[in-house]
């Protein structure tokens, strides 16, 4: 018999440290055997350091300014694939603030935020396409009749010569008439 004064003051887990059926499975471990698993519940305990849950409002902030961000970047870009790798980047900003609040031991939501992201980013850049189609439809029906494609190609690259009041320019005009042409025509 044993008089339990080796262990007096002490915490004692008893208990399998080998894969078993008493092993649990976890984020970090595959199989994590229990008694392992009590002791690091144990020391969470007396450490008082649990993994604490990133307040709601910090998940509603991250998921409004990269919304917003991704938004404002797929509106103004005017390439589609450049504004998609940068709502991509966004993406990894939610994925990288996640693992620094990880070792900061705050579990971070990150299915939101990432998600808000690319459906705010997805959404500006498919409205942008559709808004730069129906530009493009417009001018070729307003000019398509009077002008050569080229200078409607042209006016779609750069809008900013659609203005009203034309430009002065210095040109030659030849006015010429065939002899005998306006009898023949009336």
């Amino acid at each position: 018999s044993m008089d339990g004064a080796p262990f007096r003051g002490k915490y004692v887990i008893v208990g399998t440290h080998f894969p078993g059926p008493q092993s649990f499975t976890t984020p970090i471990r595959a199989s994590l055997p229990g008694a392992e698993l009590r002791a690091i519940y144990l020391d969470n305990l007396l450490t008082n350091d649990f993994v604490r849950v990133a307040p709601s409002w910090h998940t509603l902030l991250l998921l409004t300014v990269l919304a917003i961000a991704a938004g404002a970047v797929g509106l103004r870009d005017a390439n589609p694939w450049r504004a998609m790798a940068i709502v991509l980047i966004l993406c990894i900003v939610v994925l990288a603030e996640a693992c620094g609040q990880y070792l900061r031991s705050v579990w971070a939501p990150v299915a939101s935020p990432i998600l808000g992201t690319l459906i705010a980013g997805t959404a500006a850049i498919g409205l942008r396409h559709s808004w730069e189609n129906q530009r493009r439809r417009f001018l070729d029906r307003a000019f398509g009749s009077y002008v050569p494609p080229s200078v409607v190609d042209r006016l779609l690259a750069n809008p900013g010569l659609l203005r009203l009041g034309g430009e002065v320019r210095e040109i030659s005009v030849l006015f010429s008439d065939l002899e005998g042409f306006t009898a023949i025509v009336e």
